[in-house]
């Protein structure tokens, strides 16, 4: 039998079974140790012997009594500061934690959003093609097509070629990249555009030379009339019923029937301003286009808050200077500016594209000629100008409406000349 170590506990448990056996030794069987054991173990707890237990009902078995329990220092002043100092430290240690923790989620962050694929702008044009754009009108210059006038191909002109089937050609592209642009502009809702036909739409006979190489006015006339009204009512179909095409209309000095200009009738003697009229009474009762065709060389518009002043430009004096035509335009923009303010001065005449800020020089349909060649301009491809006026930050958008594509030679060529004329302006 194995030896029972004899706790309080077990002294209690036995005390109980034996009250409740008949016998001692049957209360060591059922706490499975001997009769001997049982009377030394409570013997040693100042117990009576186990024999008096049996059968007995009276008051429960005293416990064992137990040692007290050792009394508690009083804490001492090292002790307060042993305190302080742990609880200092565990505070600093939970705050240098936090901060870590912070780090980490912050790092975190960065990397997440570094490793994250690029997000489009928020100022996608997406967002941009709404009812919230801002309006403008198309503005765009048709001038010096020279209609009726030939040029063959040679050194002396870039090898540029021109006759009536090149020029229907190219005017058929200038009417279509105008439709383009303005159906396909996408910053801004435009309400409408504006034509400027400013002047030398014909050829005509005004030097010696085009008699032999130009056809006469009225027959330039009889084929351009009907071509160009057709043209102007197919881009007010192309635009819609809600945009307004309004024409602004100059003669210019080709087009004119005596030798010299006359300065108080310069248009009743212009083959160009009697085109104008008809154009004006043809398109009367038209529900979207407007011709202003005054009799004189300057017609103004309103865009908006915008005044918008067209002449030809053959006023403006220029003597083939290195300087090109910037500086004799800008004496002329003061003239005109004192005779009425404009936001926008347009001119032609000298078959050179250039944006002044506050005028636009328009290059010619012809392209480089003779003329141009006589007058010092930039050799430069057949094209015309085009911009819009945005209602709140007026002229923007600024761009050349390509007539012509030069290849092969004639782009050779054409690049040489400009490289050279660069070189010289220097």
């Amino acid at each position: 039998m194995s030896k029972l170590l004899w706790t309080p506990g077990k002294i209690t448990e036995a005390q109980i079974k034996l009250v409740t056996s008949a016998s001692v030794e049957a209360a060591c069987i059922a706490l499975g140790t001997t009769s001997q054991a049982m009377r030394n173990a409570f013997k040693r707890c100042g117990l009576p012997p186990p024999s008096e237990y049996l059968g007995s009902v009276a008051e429960p078995p005293p416990a064992v009594p137990t040692a007290p329990p050792p009394p508690t220092p009083d804490p001492t002043i090292e002790d307060y500061i042993e305190e302080t100092r742990a609880s200092r430290a565990s505070r600093v240690q939970r705050q240098q934690l936090k901060a870590a923790a912070d780090k980490i989620a912050e790092m975190r962050a960065t990397i997440d959003r570094l490793s994250a694929p690029a997000r489009p702008p928020v100022f996608s044009i997406v967002k941009r093609l709404g009812s919230d754009k801002r309006r403008a009108w198309g503005l765009s210059v048709l001038s010096d097509i020279h209609a009726g006038a030939h040029v063959e191909p040679s050194v002396s002109v870039c090898l540029n070629r021109y006759n009536p089937d090149v020029c229907r050609y190219r005017l058929d592209r200038y009417f279509e990249s105008v439709a383009w642009l303005i159906k396909d502009e996408r910053s801004f809702d435009v309400v409408g555009h504006c034509l400027a036909a400013i002047g030398d739409l014909i050829d005509g006979h005004l030097h010696d030379d085009q008699i032999e190489t130009s056809e006469a006015p009225l027959v330039t006339v009889d084929w351009l009339e009907p071509f160009l009204f057709g043209r102007i009512a197919q881009l007010a179909a192309e635009l819609g019923p809600d945009r307004e095409l309004r024409i602004l209309w100059t003669p210019g000095n080709h087009g004119r029937d005596s030798l010299k200009p006359r300065a108080a009738t310069y248009c009743e003697h212009s083959h160009e301003w009697a085109l104008g009229q008809r154009l004006a009474r043809h398109f009367a009762d038209h529900k979207t286009i407007r011709v202003f065709a005054d009799r004189a060389r300057d017609v103004y518009t309103q865009l908006f808050d915008y005044t918008i002043h067209a002449t030809h430009g053959d006023t403006v004096s220029y003597q083939g200077g290195v300087g090109g035509i910037t500086i004799p335009l800008r004496k002329a923009y003061a003239m005109w500016q004192m005779l009425k303010p404009s936001y926008l001065h347009i001119t032609g005449h000298f078959h050179t594209q250039l944006d002044l800020g506050d005028g636009l020089a328009n290059g010619s349909g012809i392209g480089y000629n003779d003329f141009a060649r006589k007058c010092n301009a930039r050799p430069e491809l057949a094209r015309q100008i085009f911009c819009l006026i945005d209602e709140k930050k007026g002229k923007t958008k600024v761009s050349p409406i390509w007539m012509h594509d030069a290849a092969g030679e004639e782009a050779l060529a054409l690049a040489d000349a400009q490289k050279h004329w660069t070189e010289a302006q220097k």
